[in-house]
């Protein structure tokens, strides 16, 4: 008995190890596997990996190169603006010049600068007559005080009055004049 005890427990031990073995033949068969399988593909897996990499490397200088030429295009379009209207005020100034060198212009030119002469030499001879006008009053003025207590001939109040109303009148004309001198 004792002969088949011996027998049973080596069959157990047999079949233990025939299990573990084929434990172990399965892991060995997978991992073969997987070396088989995924080693040819790994460059494949990197290759793919990359590309996709510089394909969205590629889609975003597109992209920029696109934004750049959207910029070219604008500036392209700002210069000829540029230059048209260039032309434009380069033609408006030939216009102007011609206006300027036409000989009416400069005879209206010339017709206000006698104007504006004129004008002058009547302020200053107002100017003249407004300061003779003043030593008059002043001398009238001066004769009146040395005879205070005596009667005053009403011609000469009619004459101090009839100055004044002359030297009036001269500072009016006056401020007309430096008026019209300002425009």
């Amino acid at each position: 008995m004792n002969f088949f005890k011996n027998l049973f427990g080596k069959i157990n031990a047999a079949k233990t190890a025939v299990i573990l073995l084929g434990v172990y033949a399965a892991g060995l068969t997978v991992a073969i596997a997987f070396a088989v399988t995924i080693g040819p593909f790994k460059g494949t897996a990197d290759l793919l990996v990359k590309n996709r990499i510089m394909e969205l490397d590629l889609q975003k200088k597109e992209d920029f190169a696109k934004a750049l030429q959207a910029e070219r295009d604008r500036l392209l379009m700002a210069v000829r603006n540029l230059q048209s209207d260039a032309e434009v005020n380069q033609a408006s100034i030939a216009a102007l010049k011609k206006n300027v060198n036409r000989q009416d212009v400069q005879k209206d030119l010339a017709e206000a600068n006698r104007m504006v002469e004129n004008l002058n030499k009547e302020r200053r001879a107002l100017l003249l007559k407004l300061d003779e006008l003043r030593g008059e009053i002043q001398r009238i003025a001066d004769a009146r005080a040395v005879k205070e207590g005596m009667n005053v001939k009403p011609e000469t109040s009619d004459l101090v009055a009839q100055l004044e109303k002359e030297k009036a009148d001269l500072q009016t004309k006056i401020q007309e004049l430096e008026g019209a001198l300002k425009k």
